[in-house]
């Protein structure tokens, strides 16, 4: 008779492995349709983080330093090539992987905000500061939506 745990173990093993969940989203739309959602959604993504980069910039350096191609600039950079240079240290270490990766943005908003390391640790913090305030003003606008569409509900409900 063999051991219940030892049993048990061997039923988990012989289980299908979990399956991708992004498979499931690719054989419903197909992969072109998966590729195209992922550009288009990465490029509303890019332009959210350029509006917030801009934003600080602007409070930081100036309108004459600071341009939304320059922001869009570093908001890109930083995304793409941060996250392969992040993805890479951090398999060996990744505290090295994040300090990295904060270093990478700094030194492209230093760049190209024409700024020091200073003004660009300030861009930084303005950055996190401006993303929490949107944040905050679209939550805050998207319950007002919904209270009011329930709102709206209950007086067609009167009416009906």
């Amino acid at each position: 008779m063999m051991n219940p745990v030892l049993s048990q173990l061997m039923s988990l093993a012989i289980r299908e492995p979990p399956q991708n969940p992004f498979q499931k989203i690719i054989e419903a739309v197909g992969l072109g349709s998966t590729i195209l959602i992922f550009i288009i959604v990465f490029l509303i993504e890019m332009l959210i983080l350029s509006v917030v980069i801009y934003i600080a910039g602007l409070m930081v350096v100036g309108g004459r330093k600071a341009t939304f191609s320059d922001a869009f600039k570093i908001s890109f950079l930083g995304t793409v090539l941060g996250g392969f240079i992040y993805a890479a240290i951090s398999l060996f270490v990744p505290l090295i992987g994040i300090i990295v990766y904060i270093l990478i943005w700094l030194a492209l908003m230093k760049k190209y905000f024409e700024t020091g390391w200073l003004g660009a640790i300030a861009i930084g913090i303005l950055a996190v500061i401006v993303a929490l305030a949107l944040f905050i003003i679209v939550g805050l606008f998207t319950v007002g939506l919904v209270l009011l569409s329930e709102l709206l509900k209950d007086l067609l409900k009167v009416f009906v």
